[in-house]
């Protein structure tokens, strides 16, 4: 594997409760060492989750376990799913399989309010059985969310998608 000079790579098991500190690029900044310059930025992570959250993570659209934490990683990583790790690969064996992903910083961040884009991203995925035209009218008023596209179920929606939702939003809070 070929990286950027000056390029950090952190491989490691991460536990449920911290993948929140990975999410936040620009709130929690993914460089874990303070040691490390402020401008290495931290381009690939590799890592064992729990299977159930590994298949998260690279969930496309249309997919039952595509959520909040696929759309929110995938907005600014390439995920990919290498290899699933069987629990007589741990000692003591864990209950549970799980499964090492790898996470590719994109060249270009999408160009959106990341906290508005993560409510929109959470708000609709608390109410994935709603269509966009409910759960956002916390966001839009409802005269502005007739078009067909708001007819639509959070899971039916891309990353794109939801980037370009979030600064039409964005657009329309600031008229």
């Amino acid at each position: 594997i070929e990286l950027p000079r000056g390029s950090r790579v952190l491989l490691g098991a991460i536990p449920l409760e911290e993948m929140d500190w990975y999410v936040s690029p620009k709130e929690k900044r993914l460089v874990p060492n303070p040691r490390w310059p402020e401008e290495t930025a931290l381009f690939d992570l590799w890592c064992d989750l729990g299977l159930i959250v590994a298949d998260r993570v690279v969930a496309g659209e249309g997919s039952k376990t595509y959520g909040i934490l696929s759309v929110i990683l995938q907005a600014y990583y390439k995920c990919e799913y290498l290899f699933t790790v069987k629990p007589g690969s741990f000692n003591p064996p864990p209950k549970v399989q799980s499964a090492v992903i790898r996470l590719t910083r994109l060249e270009q961040e999408p160009e959106v309010d990341e906290k508005l884009f993560r409510k929109i991203v959470k708000a609709t995925f608390n109410n994935r059985r709603k269509m966009l035209r409910n759960t956002l009218q916390l966001f839009l008023p409802k005269e502005k969310l007739t078009d067909e596209f708001y007819q639509k179920r959070p899971e039916q929606l891309s990353v794109n998608d939801f980037i370009v939702l979030a600064q039409h939003i964005q657009k329309e809070k600031n008229s």
